[in-house]
């Protein structure tokens, strides 16, 4: 459904780049998040995820403001109702940016999964070690008890308890 009035594309050149910026701001953030998560280096990391979260509030509002313009467009607001956007107005290099601001959000995913697989399996073992600690078998599955609380599933003492 397109609209016969549409909003400059200068604004959303503007906010296409806005969005650009950030993820080239935010890629090497990951890198050394991904280093430091690999080497268990926690000094700094809460500095790393500030900036990290100051840069993903930023990038949301921008993809707030290409909604609204998509909106104010008549356009759907998902990536295919831009990709066709931009190919109807013939804007090569808006389409090239544009481009460049999908790949690099594909290339962000990959390492946010990674470091995602890092963290759980971190948790895990600290989740292993403990029950281990608790008297329980490592490889107990955890369920939550009335009070919310984690414990797990198989019987166990605590090798603090007498």
């Amino acid at each position: 459904m397109q609209h016969t009035s549409s909003p400059p594309s200068h604004d959303l050149s503007g906010i296409i780049a806005a969005t650009r910026a950030h993820l080239e701001r935010l890629l090497p953030l990951l890198r050394e998040e991904a280093e430091r998560l690999a080497t268990r280096q926690v000094d700094g990391l809460d500095q790393l995820l500030a900036e990290k979260l100051e840069l993903l509030q930023a990038l949301e509002q921008c993809e707030q403001a290409r909604r609204a313009f998509m909106k104010t467009a008549g356009l759907d607001v998902d990536p295919q109702a831009m990709n066709d956007y931009l190919a109807a107005r013939a804007d090569d290099a808006l389409r090239g940016e544009w481009q460049q601001v999908r790949a690099l959000l594909q290339q962000l995913q990959t390492i946010n999964q990674s470091n995602g697989l890092v963290i759980q399996r971190g948790l895990d073992q600290v989740g292993r070690q403990l029950a281990i600690l608790r008297g329980e078998s490592a490889s107990a599955a955890n369920v939550y008890d009335t009070r919310g609380q984690t414990r797990s599933s198989a019987g166990g003492r605590e090798i603090s308890r007498a």
